[in-house]
This record gives structure tokens, C-alpha cells and sequence, in this order.
């Protein structure tokens, strides 16, 4: 992403192996007022069925604490294709709490629809949340929108190209009209 106040460069991945998934990400917060945030991420988690999976991240912050975060994550089938999932957070010192909940809804005809949000509680810090909504024209290509405790938006795009590559754009504001417009675009390489 890249906005008047700073560049965001984010890369990572995740191989699943049977029952267990690893992973490694690395971001970098460059903003325009001199502070930079360095993030190296590793993660490991194991799914004790298709529906319930547990993960670990150790994070590895270059200019402040190093920690990690525990998420136990399970999706409830309403039907054949439909499901309310849940993913509960920690970090290791219970300072950062966090629950997320997906909707997924098969529309019919290759259509689908999801409602997601997101609570965090952090200690010393106000606490916030998220909400979203996606519609997939089809496998390949979504829309979506989001609103957050900030009143700040997104809405985008996404689409695959192929099974392997997608491309996600989109356009972020503040609604206090702040002018603090920020575009961004993304790929996702999956194998």
C-alpha cells in the first residue's frame, strides 16, 4: 500500500503438509515521519480435524518486543457448502485478545456471499473492530467492502487468474474525510 504518510510492504506463505501448516511473512512499515516497523513472522499449526485448527506465530519485532500468538480456529457446516467459522487469538501475555467470526453462504450458480468481523481487546489501548462483506461472482472474482471502529473504508476487487495467481486492488479512505486516501494492490501466489 502506499499513501501520503507511508509505504507498507508485506510478503508471505503457508505449505500445508497432511494435518500441518507452516509458514513465514515478513513485513515493513516505512512511514514518512522517519519510524520504520520491521516484523519477521513464523508460524506452525496443526489441524486435529478438517474443521478445527490450532496455530502458533512467534513474531520477531525489529524495533520493539518479540512475542506470540496462539489462534484455535474452528468452522461450524450448517450444510453442505454452508459454515459459520471461528478463530479465537492470543498473544503470550493475554495482553492482546481477539475474536473473528466468517459467514459463507452458497448462493446458487457459483455465487457466494461472506460476512466477517473482528473484536480485538488490547490492554493500554483502545479496543477495535472490523467488519466485511465479500460477494464472488464466481470462484475467481469478488468484490468487497469494509468498515472499521476508526471510520475508515476499503472497498476492491479480486480476482485469480488461475488456481496459482490472484490479483486484489483496491482504495482506502477515512470517513472524516481526511484525505488520507491510500490505493493498494496485491498479488497472491498459491501452490
Amino acid at each position: 500500500a502506499d499513501d501520503d504518510s507511508g509505504d507498507v510492504t508485506k510478503v508471505g506463505g503457508e505449505y500445508f503438509i497432511n494435518e500441518f501448516v507452516v509458514g513465514a511473512s515478513y513485513e515493513n512499515t516505512d512511514l514518512d515521519s522517519g519510524s520504520n516497523r520491521e516484523l519477521y513472522k513464523l508460524t506452525g499449526g496443526y489441524f486435529f480435524n478438517p474443521d478445527l485448527l490450532a496455530k502458533v506465530t512467534l513474531v520477531e519485532n525489529k524495533d520493539g518486543d518479540d512475542y506470540a500468538l496462539f489462534d484455535l480456529a474452528y468452522n461450524y457446516m450448517l450444510n453442505s457448502t454452508d459454515y459459520v467459522g471461528v478463530t479465537l487469538t492470543s498473544d503470550d501475555d493475554f495482553d492482546y485478545r481477539a475474536v473473528a467470526a466468517k459467514y459463507f453462504i452458497d448462493l446458487q450458480q457459483g455465487n457466494y456471499l461472506t460476512f466477517e468481523g473482528k473484536y480485538e481487546s488490547i490492554d493500554d489501548a483502545e479496543n477495535q473492530w472490523v467488519a466485511e462483506t465479500n460477494y464472488y461472482f464466481s470462484k475467481a472474482t469478488s468484490v468487497f467492502a469494509n468498515y472499521n471502529k476508526q471510520d475508515t473504508y476499503s472497498f476492491g476487487a479480486q480476482h485469480f487468474i488461475n488456481k496459482n495467481i490472484g490479483v486484489k486492488v483496491g482504495y482506502e479512505n477515512n470517513a472524516d474525510d481526511s484525505d488520507n486516501d491510500a490505493y493498494f494492490a496485491n498479488m497472491r501466489f498459491q501452490f
